[in-house]
């Protein structure tokens, strides 16, 4: 995602968070150092703790008042072989990690 222009109440809020728009890719434990939020909880490449941790990422932009845009879209029409006909996913297209 791409951090949009602040609102006028926040001046400087790109200046303070180091997150200049086309700055490039930065790894969550860098997001979380940049919005002073500590280190990185739980297990690198867990995917619940990078979950948790992006959802730290993403409340304090929210808190911020940050509008995040999309840096691509996926054309309305795309389909992927697991997707059934009104959105459901096919059981035969997923595989069971247990």
């Amino acid at each position: 995602m791409v951090l949009a222009n602040p609102p006028p109440s926040i001046p400087g809020i790109f200046q303070r968070m180091k997150f200049p728009v086309g700055r490039g890719k930065m790894k969550i434990s860098e997001q979380l150092s940049a919005l002073g939020l500590g280190a990185f909880e739980g297990r690198l490449h867990s995917g619940i703790d990078d979950a948790r941790n992006i959802a730290r990422i993403l409340a304090e932009l929210g808190r911020r008042h940050v509008r995040l845009v999309p840096n691509s879209h996926i054309a309305p029409g795309r389909r992927w072989p697991w997707m059934g006909e009104n959105g459901e996913v096919i059981p035969e297209h997923v595989q069971n990690p247990f």
